[in-house]
């Protein structure tokens, strides 16, 4: 069951540096988003609202993952704090 659980979260992760690419993939892809994000409740509260219920998931269980890419928060573009995983629930 764990393989499964595994496999498919790798089959349907995806990531993105900026908040539009957050938004498109979200909206034809589905899945799960990495994303840098500034730990800001304000930036979790307008990715939900801009994406249509795209919400903060959390982070990787036991793994503390480096920030990615231009290493700025997905929506304020403030330096980002953490990776975290964005995801719509249908």
């Amino acid at each position: 069951m764990i393989k499964k659980a595994d496999k498919f979260f790798k089959e349907n992760l995806h990531e993105a540096e900026d908040f539009e690419t957050l938004k498109k993939i979200l909206k034809e892809k589905g899945g799960f988003v990495r994303v840098n994000w500034c730990g800001k409740k304000e930036c979790a509260d307008y990715i939900k609202a801009e994406t249509e219920g795209g919400t903060i998931r959390g982070t990787l269980f036991g793994k503390k993952e480096k920030v990615f890419g231009n290493g700025k928060c997905v929506w304020c573009k403030k330096e980002a704090k953490e990776v975290v995983y964005v995801a719509k629930s249908y």
